[in-house]
């Protein structure tokens, strides 16, 4: 039987507040205090900057990876849509 070295947590959202990013935090420390490789991957990343959670997983030694954080927030940010948006809409020549 195999022995299990790497986990890998994954998660739809990762925003700056959440219950989701606290419990995944708190299991992916204690899996790499009980001496597991560990990696968080985060699908939709919507927060603006590095949250707490990132830093804690940081400090513990677990691998952070996130996908691309411009559609992360354009799935998941009103305001960021209609920014894209406008911005697109400027850019085309209406004739």
């Amino acid at each position: 039987m195999p022995v299990i070295r790497r986990i890998f947590l994954t998660v739809y959202v990762w925003s700056p507040i959440g219950g989701t990013e606290q419990n995944i935090t708190t299991l992916a420390c204690a899996l790499k205090r009980a001496g597991y490789d560990v990696v968080v991957l985060a699908w939709a990343y919507v927060a603006e900057k590095p949250t707490t959670y990132e830093t804690k997983l940081h400090e513990a030694g677990v691998r952070f990876i996130s996908t691309n954080t411009f559609l992360g927030r354009l799935a998941f940010r009103w305001d960021f849509k209609v920014e894209v948006i406008n911005q697109l809409l400027q850019r085309v020549r209406w004739s």
